[in-house]
C-alpha cells in the first residue's frame, strides 16, 4: 500500500503556500521543494521564535482517502543562527512537540502528536533533518477516514513556541504500517514502520522469514544417507513403508488384498546445511514371501535416558508396535 502525500504545496515551484512566517525553500531530503519557516518574517518579526509556534495548515486540492494508513510522516528540518545556536538545550539539538490535525469533509477533526528530539544545524539556509512519525488514531467512530480535506501541523519546544531556529517541512506523507524503503546493500530490503504507537523507547520484537525457494523434490530408496544441500534450513518429509503383498490367486480365481503401506510426514524439519540424514525404506512384500523390511538399532528407554543424561522425564509417550514391554526393562528401578 502507497503511502499518500499530503504536504502538495512545498512540491511546486511557486505554488501556494499560506500562513504566517512561511515561503519555499529547494532545501529538502524528498523535495524538490519544501515548506520553508522563518520566525523573523513579516508578520512575526521575531527571530528568535519568541511567542511564534509554528504552525502550517492547509486544505487539500481534493479530498485524501487514509483508510489503512497508520501514521504520518515527514522530514523536519531545523537549522538555528549562530548567535541563537547555543541557547538550544544540547548542542545542535532541541525537543519539539509536533501536533498534527486532520479535518474531515464534514468538518470533524483527529488530533493526535509526537515529541522527538531533532537535530538543528548553526546555518538557518543549510539546515539538519530528522525523519518523524506519529500514529493515526484508528477507529474513530465520527471521522472520515476515507475523505480527509485538510490538515494543520503545530511545532513547539517550548510553552507555545518555536524558539531559536528556522525549520523545514518536507514530504508530509500519510504511511501504511510499513513500506519497503529500498534494496539492503547485500541482500533482502530496508522496510521503513511507521505508526508505532508511544513516544518513549521500547524493546521492540521482530520476527523475519526468508522467502522460501521451491525446491526440486528427491525421492529415497533402499538404505544410505541424505546430505542437507547449502542454504537449506528446513525440509519436508514424506516417508511411505512398503505394503504387504496380496495373497497368491487361487485356482477359482481368489486371492486376499494385501496390507497398506504406513505413511508419515514432517512438513517443516529443522535442518542444517551439511547435515548428514540416515534413511532405510522398507520394499514392498511378495506374494507368499513375508514382507520386505529394514533394520533399525533399538534401545530401551532407560539406556536412551542415560545416553543423553536426562535425570527423570514427566512425560513419556511409547508406541513402538507391541514392544512397549521389551522397551521398559530396567525403568522400575530408574524411576524409583
Amino acid at each position: 500500500m502507497p503511502g499518500v502525500v499530503l504536504v502538495h504545496g512545498s512540491h511546486r515551484r511557486n505554488s501556494s503556500i499560506t500562513g504566517a512566517q512561511w515561503g519555499q525553500s529547494s532545501q529538502c531530503i524528498i523535495g524538490p521543494f519544501t515548506a520553508y519557516w522563518d520566525p523573523g518574517s513579516f508578520p512575526g518579526f521575531r527571530p528568535d521564535g519568541r511567542n511564534l509556534p509554528l504552525v502550517y495548515a492547509a486544505a487539500l486540492p481534493t479530498p485524501a482517502n487514509l483508510t489503512g494508513l497508520t501514521a504520518l510522516s515527514m522530514w523536519a528540518g531545523f537549522g538555528a543562527a549562530l548567535n541563537y545556536y547555543c541557547n538550544l538545550e544540547w548542542r545542535g539539538r532541541t525537543r519539539c512537540y509536533f501536533s498534527f490535525t486532520l479535518t474531515d469533509v464534514n468538518g470533524a477533526t483527529l488530533s493526535f502528536q509526537t515529541t522527538r528530539r531533532v537535530a538543528a544545524s548553526g546555518n538557518v539556509f543549510a539546515p539538519a533533518w530528522t525523519y518523524v512519525a506519529a500514529a493515526i488514531p484508528q477507529n474513530d467512530p465520527v471521522f472520515d477516514y476515507g475523505a480527509v480535506a485538510a490538515y494543520q501541523v503545530v511545532i513547539t519546544n517550548r510553552s507555545n513556541e518555536l524558539r531559536w531556529v528556522h525549520a523545514y517541512l518536507d514530504a508530509l506523507t500519510a504511511m501504511p504500517p510499513s513500506r519497503v524503503v529500498g534494496p539492503a546493500s547485500v541482500r533482502g530490503s530496508v522496510y521503513q514502520l511507521a505508526g508505532v504507537a508511544g513516544t518513549s523507547h521500547a524493546p521492540v520484537s521482530l520476527q523475519f522469514q526468508q522467502v522460501p525457494v521451491p525446491a526440486t523434490p528427491v525421492t529415497l530408496t533402499g538404505t544410505g544417507s541424505y546430505t542437507v544441500p547449502p542454504g537449506t534450513v528446513t525440509l519436508k518429509a514424506e516417508a511411505v513403508g512398503g505394503g504387504g503383498a496380496g495373497a497368491s490367486q487361487s485356482v477359482a480365481g481368489d486371492g486376499g488384498g494385501g496390507g497398506g503401506a504406513e505413511y508419515a510426514r514432517e512438513d517443516s524439519m529443522s535442518v542444517v546445511a551439511g547435515q548428514v540424514i540416515p534413511y532405510a525404506c522398507g520394499a514392498g512384500g511378495v506374494p507368499g514371501v513375508s514382507g520386505g523390511g529394514a533394520t533399525v538399532s533399538c534401545d530401551t528407554l532407560v539406556n536412551i535416558l542415560r545416553t543423553y543424561d536426562f535425570s527423570d522425564a514427566d512425560v513419556i509417550k511409547i508406541d513402538i508396535e507391541g514392544a512397549e514391554l521389551p522397551s521398559l526393562t530396567g525403568a522400575d528401578t530408574f524411576f524409583a
